[in-house]
């Protein structure tokens, strides 16, 4: 948590003069999905997470906000990786992580968007979530993460509001799947 406040404050710095490159932090589990994780059932497995077909190639890599301010995926990485490993992260903190699991869990990146507006900014996640149990499909669905803020007129404070924001968008959406109703009920049933 102490990194994710420093890198931010770095990037307000770097707002206040026109510009900031920040990568997203390294995933930490969060202690909702870590619970939620916990009272899985079964273990399971991540698989490749891609971006989805039709989307450019630079929506997996970077996101910008006011002009030359950008959010990077972590190097050598994309945001669908990213994505599968904060999913990683919170199973692994509920010791619910087993590759040898017959339950495995694939994404697509399908929704990338961040707009840090002079009075609100929204932020969208999205992604496609295919689940198979023994090699056969249990669970295939888009779930997306959503969030709107107070936005300021003044770069310094918005954008690292932003950041902030379209951060916290991973694990809120891992969450989601890990809550998710379906999930539980035709892959995790043993």
């Amino acid at each position: 948590m102490k990194f994710i406040k420093i890198t931010f404050i770095t990037a307000a710095a770097l707002s206040a003069v026109g510009c900031a490159n920040i990568t997203v932090p390294a995933p930490q589990p969060t202690v909702a999905n870590v619970n939620t994780a916990k009272q899985l059932p079964e273990s399971v497995k991540v698989g490749s997470f891609k971006l989805a077909a039709g989307l450019s190639p630079s929506v997996d890599q970077g996101i910008s906000v006011r002009g030359s301010n950008t959010l990077s995926a972590p190097s050598g990485q994309s945001f669908s990786g990213y994505l599968r490993d904060v999913l990683i992260t919170e199973l692994r903190a509920g010791n619910k992580l087993d590759e040898a699991s017959a339950i495995s869990i694939t994404g697509e990146l399908t929704k990338s968007d961040l707009d840090a507006g002079m009075s609100t900014g929204t932020a969208t996640l999205g992604a496609r979530f295919v689940v198979t149990k023994t090699g056969a499909v249990c669970l295939d669905k888009e779930l997306t993460a959503t969030a709107q803020w107070e936005s300021s007129f003044m770069a310094a404070v918005a954008v690292p509001a932003a950041f902030n924001q379209y951060t916290a968008l991973y694990p809120e959406l891992a969450g989601k799947l890990l809550r998710d109703a379906d999930f539980k009920q035709r892959c995790q049933t043993k």
